[in-house]
């Protein structure tokens, strides 16, 4: 079952994060052609084939970029750039950049952090990045280098990797390319932003693919937050006082 959430929370976000354009003949003429590889010419190229055969078109692509023989299978960055989301989020960026916006641009996946990076370089988006795999020490550098250079326009982090000890007040826009099944996680992201030092009003912005489950999810984090809002403002122990929807809510998500 989480598997298939996660499916179709990558379907919502990009195409690339499945595989479509490299079909099965396509695969093994690059697995023949990775033999003529220095690295790979004692592979077995049925090996090769089945590990790419689990592999997402954009790491197909990236693995192509590497190799010489099997350049020619590059995608064309039209098909990198060909997402709702990245339409959207190209001219939302352009419009901040010419309002002298700063960003800080989240998403919950590596490998999507890795397709924004194109998106970036393609628009010319002088940007850092951050994740999970940023050694500590790397991480004070980063956000020291983008809170006192105003040319970087872009913090590019992963959501879960946004949390404590990293302030970026120089930013006053929070993006968020793809929601998180648990509501303060996002809020934890939005918070590098609203920090002591903060002189801007901070605008966030959350992609959501229409008609896909990020829908739902979002529909689902803003019953749980606005359940934590409304249950502090009933007075302890006072339970004949507790709205009727948060009475629903509570009965909702213990299954009875």
């Amino acid at each position: 079952m989480c598997n298939v959430m996660m499916q179709l929370r990558k379907m919502a976000n990009h195409p690339l994060l499945h595989r479509q354009y490299y079909t099965a003949e396509k695969l093994k003429e690059m697995s023949q052609l990775m033999l003529k590889e220095p690295t790979h010419c004692e592979a077995n190229p049925d090996l090769i084939f089945e590990d790419m055969e689990v592999m997402t078109d954009f790491e197909l692509h990236v693995l192509c970029k590497q190799y010489r023989h099997i350049n020619n299978f590059q995608l064309d960055m039209d098909l990198i750039l060909d997402s709702g989301k990245f339409r959207v989020l190209a001219r939302i960026l352009s419009e901040l950049k010419e309002k002298g916006d700063r960003v800080v641009l989240f998403s919950q996946f590596t490998m999507m952090l890795d397709i924004l990076e194109a998106l970036l370089k393609h628009h010319q988006h002088r940007y850092l990045r951050l994740d999970g795999k940023t050694q500590i020490s790397e991480r004070i550098h980063l956000i020291d280098e983008y809170n006192t250079d105003m040319d970087i326009f872009v913090f590019l982090l992963s959501t879960k990797a946004g949390g404590l000890g990293i302030n970026l007040t120089s930013a006053n826009v929070v993006i968020l390319h793809d929601i998180d099944c648990n509501p303060y996680n996002d809020k934890q992201a939005e918070d590098r932003c609203h920090r002591v030092g903060q002189t801007k009003e901070v605008l966030v912005i959350k992609l959501i693919s229409q008609g896909t489950i990020e829908e739902s999810m979002l529909k689902i984090n803003q019953q749980k937050l606005k359940l934590e809002q409304d249950m502090t403002t009933v007075d302890e122990g006072d339970e004949g006082s507790m709205p009727a929807d948060i009475a629903t809510l509570l009965k909702t998500s213990m299954g009875l």
